[in-house]
């Protein structure tokens, strides 16, 4: 004669979880899509705010960096953040610095020395 103890135990685990479920129906909607590399709330920074002064005379700054590396280092562009802050810097078709056998940290702050008008 076969054991009913595994069928029994298998529809009590199966039974558990149903009877845990709300009887009601399920809150229907979706949450926003979030991106937290930007703020929750924002607003439009009026045109002629110190904000949007500090924001463009940065981005000339960065324009005037990339024009005078033009020749050195062909492709080079800079991203800026909102704020006109460099969030990105690239080379198109190679890299931003040469190999090096220094340290990482030291490759680091060389690197932002020498680009430090851009900064």
């Amino acid at each position: 004669m076969i054991s009913r103890a595994p069928t029994l135990l298998l529809a009590i685990a199966v039974a558990g979880p149903v009877w845990s479920q709300t009887r009601g129906e399920a809150k229907k909607g979706s949450l926003p899509d979030i991106d937290l590399r930007t703020p929750a709330v924002t607003a439009q920074t009026p045109q002629n705010s110190p904000s949007k002064t500090l924001v463009d005379r940065r981005a000339g700054i960065m324009e005037a960096f990339v024009a005078g590396r033009r020749v050195a280092q062909p492709g080079l562009r800079i991203v800026s953040s909102r704020y006109g802050i460099p969030k990105l810097m690239l080379s198109d078709g190679k890299a931003l610095s040469g190999p090096s056998n220094r340290d990482v940290d030291e490759i680091a702050r060389n690197f932002l020395t020498d680009n430090a008008g851009a900064f």
